[in-house]
């Protein structure tokens, strides 16, 4: 086997997707174990203690793809493989999220698939020869790489493991500049998991164990609906959605319907974002596209809000040590129109555009009379986490000197 390569456990009962897996995946150069059932994966796994990718399918001879997932990473908690799932019977969007989420997927194929996204898959998941915390720092790296590309930025993201809650919305603006689909999942120490579907660079939905945040309640908050109305379409609603069956019976107009989906999805991503370290995987996946939703432009705003009101001033000084000292860059494509420029946080250091084009450093803007401590962390950071047309984060803190 060439150095690199990787050790595949493929777990399926279709023969043909079996045979077919195995040999574009042999003719790669990796070494592939093949098993048609669950008791034949367990003898594998047994035996083979560093498999890298477990390709699974989720309906199986015996018990489920996930049940078995599940109950691998009990029976060998030293096996650290990457789990790729495949269907070609359950796709619906809220179990391919349930599924990725419940086994910390990276992909979710759906059959029938080109086998040469297999080959990408293993590809840009294969195990990364460098520790998390290394990973991390190669994701802020990206500042001071002119060159990097989307592919380069994806590949990075899907490395991680392991961030703070704060490096969130920093995550959430490049998943959405590199117009990625899948589901990013988010692992919280008491336990929690929370869902973030991106389709094509939108945020199209989050999901959150929030109880605050369900939709009779928003309603009933905002004023769009009485609690009568909400407790009768809980009752009758039939599998639709409570604002569906409220507008179908001419109780709540679809405009509000969307602004309160949108408010939900603001206070849930609110509540991802929290000063303690979780743990987090991307699943590339086809999402399909629905209304409302997060993108480009619509995020700029959230993230100006979640950056004044979440991150705090510690977390930032610590993150931007080690360019203090390095010259801080236009992007590109930078505009001076950008509606980001126009927000509070920018605003509120007269003249911040102006002294960017002076080949200033970010100790040098600290020293500002009148510019003060927070204000300059959280306008840069900001500005860091626009992506495009502010400052370039890719080239955006440039090596001094």
């Amino acid at each position: 086997m060439e150095s690199g390569k990787s050790k595949i456990l493929i777990l399926e009962d279709d023969e043909s997707v079996r045979s077919a897996l195995k040999e574009i995946l042999s003719r790669a150069g990796h070494s592939v174990f093949v098993a048609s059932r669950p008791d034949e994966a367990n003898s594998i796994l047994a035996s083979n203690s560093n498999i890298e990718f477990l390709f699974c399918d989720c309906l199986l001879p015996q018990m489920t793809g996930l049940d078995f997932i599940k109950q691998a990473r009990a029976n060998y908690p030293s096996a650290k493989f990457k789990v790729v799932l495949m269907s070609g019977i359950y796709t619906d969007k809220s179990f391919i999220q349930e599924a990725t989420q419940s086994t910390q997927a990276v992909a979710f194929m759906k059959k029938p698939f080109d086998m040469e996204q297999v080959l990408k898959i293993v590809k840009k998941e294969e195990a990364p020869r460098r520790e998390e915390s290394s990973a991390r720092k190669l994701l802020y790296q990206m500042f001071a790489n002119p060159t990097v590309t989307n592919r380069q930025k994806r590949k990075v993201i899907e490395s991680i493991e392991e961030v703070s809650g704060f490096d969130l919305p920093f995550l959430y603006s490049l998943l959405v500049e590199t117009k990625s689909g899948g589901y990013l999942n988010i692992y919280n120490a008491d336990g929690s998991v929370s869902g973030i579907s991106f389709c094509n660079g939108n945020i199209v939905g989050v999901d959150v164990d929030d109880k605050t945040t369900f939709l009779g309640e928003m309603l009933i908050q905002s004023g769009y609906a009485t609690p009568q109305d909400v407790q009768e379409a809980l009752r009758v609603k039939n599998n639709r959605r409570i604002g569906d069956y409220l507008i179908q019976n001419n109780q709540l107009s679809p405009h509000a319907f969307d602004l309160i989906l949108m408010e939900q999805m603001n206070i849930r991503l609110v509540r991802t974002i929290v000063d303690q370290k979780i743990r987090v995987n991307f699943a590339s996946a086809e999402v399909e596209m629905s209304n409302p939703s997060i993108d480009a432009d619509s995020l700029s705003y959230y993230l100006h809000d979640w950056i004044a009101s979440k991150i705090s001033i510690n977390w930032l000084k610590s993150l931007y040590v080690m360019w203090s000292g390095n010259i801080i860059v236009k992007s590109p494509t930078f505009r001076d129109d950008h509606p980001a420029l126009s927000m509070s946080l920018v605003k509120s250091l007269e003249g911040l555009t102006v002294k960017l084009n002076n080949q200033i450093t970010l100790t040098q803007l600290l020293d500002i009379k009148g510019y003060s401590e927070v204000a300059v962390y959280k306008a840069i950071h900001f500005l860091f986490d626009q992506r495009s047309d502010c400052l370039c984060p890719a080239c955006g803190l440039c090596k001094s000197g």
